[in-house]
């Protein structure tokens, strides 16, 4: 029994861990990780879920308390198993109550995502099921029977407010025994709080216009051509041009979709968007060993369909905004409320010409050495850093230089795929 609790404990301490790395990771706006474990291992991301609200509680990541709990369980455990009669029956008692409540607090959560509340994430339900089962494992190795707790608990509860004990000396180690749980308790959290505070602190910072402009001046201006079959947002001979590679299942996408209205309403009549897809899906992207995204490309076709009725952007709003998790439910939701003729969406959706136009984006993207998304270009250079202000501070720059004459970025591609080195 002891080695299937350690046992148990170790694999919650190795998803909680990652899923602590993902949920720092994810919402960094200059570099996503390429490697998502739940997709390649449950084949489903985590990403939505830890992006979401629910996915920071009581000021720490979920995963983060689960660091916390585990760490103090194990420590409680192993003074059981090491200190013998002395300790383990209080112990166990301690390591029941623990265990319950983290069980309480599972069972919580997978009800919230299961009513749709918070959106479904495979690793996280294996994780709260993982604590439903330790809570009664930890109950039937304490060997006791709830009376028997009820009983222990009570008489904690009058030595702790003042009473007497047959052994004073050894309920004083049994004290400092619990002390020592509750000193590891607090140091990882400490840690994890820390940890959230750097990442806080790296996302907030403010971008550095030197670095910035230094970064747009060593990139190469690559040759992307552009054609009728791009959505695009803005004037045509706008002066700046971001294109865009994304993916519908992409939260960085989602938070870059948010952000485009920001940078317009500082750019009037002076930035144009043009949208390509790159979606992370081997059904549709030979460049995709494993499908991050089961379905992107059905997305992707689907908002080249939206595209051919003039509505493109009000489905990919639809899409980037929506609550529940993409499916294809969502696709139709998303083209009801961009007003779409249903009957031409599911032609033009099912009609080659829908995922040629998705292939022809993707193999433009290896050309460009996309290897993520959202991967973002300005005016023909790639920029890593596509927060909000840092893109303004670029496209102030390109705008202040636009006298010298419009880049010649979209010209027919070259046998190199690049421009003049004069442009």
């Amino acid at each position: 029994m002891r080695l299937t609790l350690l046992s148990l404990i170790a694999l919650g301490v190795a998803i909680s861990g990652y899923l602590l790395y993902r949920h720092l990771v994810v919402a960094d706006p200059v570099a996503l990780a390429a490697f998502d474990v739940c997709s390649v291992v449950l084949g489903g991301g985590c990403d939505d879920a830890l992006a979401s609200p629910w996915a920071t509680q009581l000021g720490l990541p979920l995963a983060g308390w689960g660091i916390v709990y585990y760490g103090a369980l194990t420590t409680l455990l192993l003074l059981g198993f090491s200190l013998g009669d002395g300790f383990a029956f209080e112990a166990g008692v301690g390591a029941v109550l623990m265990s319950l409540l983290a069980a309480v607090a599972s069972l919580g959560l997978l009800l919230v995502m299961a009513t749709g509340r918070a959106p479904f994430c495979r690793f996280c339900a294996v994780l709260h099921v993982l604590n439903v089962v330790l809570a009664v494992l930890v109950y039937r190795s304490s060997g006791a029977t709830l009376r028997r707790l009820a009983r222990s608990l009570a008489a904690a509860a009058r030595y702790l407010l003042g009473g007497t004990v047959a052994d004073p000396g050894a309920a004083r180690g049994k004290v400092v025994a619990f002390l020592a749980v509750g000193l590891v308790a607090v140091v990882l959290y400490q840690w994890v709080y820390l940890e959230a505070a750097l990442a806080r602190a790296r996302r907030e910072r403010a971008p550095s216009p030197v670095e910035l402009l230094a970064a747009w001046d060593a990139s190469p201006v690559l040759e992307i051509p552009l054609d009728g079959e791009d959505a695009t947002l803005g004037r045509d001979d706008a002066p700046a041009t971001l294109v865009v590679f994304g993916d519908f299942q992409c939260v960085a996408c989602r938070r870059f979709a948010r952000d485009l209205p920001l940078l317009f309403r500082r750019f009037p009549q002076r930035l144009r968007v043009v949208y390509k897809h790159f979606p992370l899906d081997a059904a549709c992207n030979p460049a995709v060993r494993r499908t991050r995204h089961p379905l992107a490309c059905d997305a992707a076709a689907a908002a080249a369909a939206a595209r051919r009725q003039g509505k493109f952007w009000a489905f990919s709003q639809a899409l980037f905004t929506a609550e529940a998790p993409l499916d294809g439910d969502a696709l139709a939701r998303a083209a009801d409320r961009a007003q779409l003729d249903a009957a031409r969406f599911a032609r033009d959706r099912s009609a080659a010409g829908a995922l040629a136009a998705v292939e022809r984006d993707v193999a433009l993207a290896q050309r460009l050495g996309v290897d993520g998304t959202p991967a973002v270009f300005l005016n023909g250079r790639r920029i890593r850093d596509i927060r909000a202000s840092a893109l303004a501070i670029v496209i102030e720059h390109v705008l202040a230089h636009s006298a010298i004459g419009k880049q010649s970025w979209t010209q027919p591609r070259s046998p190199k795929g690049r421009a003049s080195p004069s442009v």
